[in-house]
């Protein structure tokens, strides 16, 4: 596989996980005003278990997925060290602005967890 293609590939692992994470954040916020709306209306209590349940499903999924965007942010970073500091092949410098990109929201986001 040549570099360009695993620099692509990279990249869109970065976006991918960085999408998912913030889905799942979105998804925990909802949730919980879902939750909050269900206990004020007095609704069963069943109901409000289970979708605390989901919730929790859910919060559970951030950890993981820290893992795998740090691991995924280090092959990206790699992959782009390798161009910066190698011959960049012709056509290659738009991706790999992109990539850039791509890496540099990945990272914040993983800064975002470890000034939490």
């Amino acid at each position: 596989m040549d570099d360009l293609q695993q620099l692509l590939i990279a990249s869109g692992v970065v976006e991918r996980i960085t999408k998912d994470v913030m889905l799942y954040t979105n998804d925990i916020v909802d949730m919980q005003d879902k939750i909050q709306m269900m206990k004020e209306k007095g609704k069963e209590k069943h109901d409000i278990m289970k979708q605390e349940e989901i919730l929790e499903e859910t919060i559970q999924m951030i950890p993981e997925s820290q893992s795998r965007l740090e691991t995924a942010v280090l092959e990206l970073s790699t992959i782009l060290d390798h161009f910066v500091s190698g011959d960049i092949p012709p056509g290659a410098e738009q991706q790999i602005e992109k990539s850039q990109q791509i890496l540099n929201e990945g990272m914040e986001l993983l800064d975002s967890w470890s000034g939490s």
